[in-house]
């Protein structure tokens, strides 16, 4: 069974940018970067992720600055 996990990844001045990776059962050694749409928060596209690491592709799904899970508490 595909697996996902949330990353955590900190830009050199400190912003967080959140990020996603679905990891395959059985991988192919492939790999898939999906960028959003402008405004578009990484987990619309969650299913084609999950499509993608089913057939055994690694991927990864981040979301912009300001945007989503990347968006602070407080700005």
């Amino acid at each position: 069974m595909m697996q996902s996990n949330p990353l955590s990844i900190t830009t050199k001045d400190g912003y967080e940018i959140k990020a996603t990776v679905y990891q395959p059962q059985n991988e192919n050694k492939s790999v898939f970067l999906i960028n959003s749409a402008n405004a578009v928060k990484q987990g619309y596209y969650s299913s084609f992720a999950t499509y993608l690491a089913e057939l055994g592709y690694w991927v990864y799904t981040y979301g912009y600055r300001g945007i989503g899970e990347s968006k602070p508490a407080k700005i």
